[in-house]
């Protein structure tokens, strides 16, 4: 069976897209490189990636290029059809509707992708939309974008506890050493 070329080049831009996942244990830096790649492989002019965390807002992004939130028409796509959206229910919602779509050749194409339990990738492309096929084959790579994720945050999380635990020993440690001795000596009447 020989493969067409169309075939061989979707298993290429597979592949790259995978290399590029889970470069580095520093989330921002990770998912920086991750959405560059995604943009130049896919033939996209603005990406975000937004994580859902409950310490923070939903659409504030994690990652944006450009980084300018404001001139990013992802970002832009996000605040539009997503609205404002505070409640677990809202957010429950928008996580069941993905993958959305729409725009037009003007304003370009936007895709807002879930990131399974991590939160979702908005991209902007002019002339034409993702293909569904090809947007159906990145789900096992948006799995594993959403794994190095998780791996990734874990990983600053037990940085900064161990942090705050270093800085709890030593703090007992120096009221353990400036603490003076007292020693008792008890008489037998």
């Amino acid at each position: 069976m020989q493969l067409d070329q169309a075939h061989i080049d979707e298993i290429r831009l597979q592949y790259e897209l995978s290399m590029a996942i889970g470069t580095s244990l520093d989330t921002q830096e990770m998912l920086y490189h991750t959405l560059s790649t995604f943009l130049r492989k896919l033939n996209c002019a603005a990406g975000s990636i937004y994580l859902c965390r409950v310490d923070e807002d939903l659409f504030e992004p994690f990652c944006a290029i450009p980084r300018n939130v404001d001139r990013n028409r992802s970002c832009d796509a996000v605040r539009v059809h997503l609205g404002d959206t505070t409640s677990e229910s809202d957010k429950l919602a928008i996580r069941e509707s993905m993958p959305m779509q729409g725009g037009n050749g003007d304003a370009g194409f936007f895709h807002i992708i879930e990131l399974p339990d991590v939160g979702f990738m908005s991209l902007v492309r002019f002339g034409e939309p993702l293909k569904p096929s090809l947007l159906k084959s990145l789900t096992p790579l948006l799995d594993k974008l959403a794994k190095a994720s998780q791996a990734c945050l874990q990983t600053e999380e037990l940085a900064r506890t161990n942090r705050d635990i270093k800085i709890e020993r030593n703090m007992l440690r120096t009221l353990i050493e400036n603490t003076p001795i007292v020693v008792f000596a008890v008489d037998q009447h």
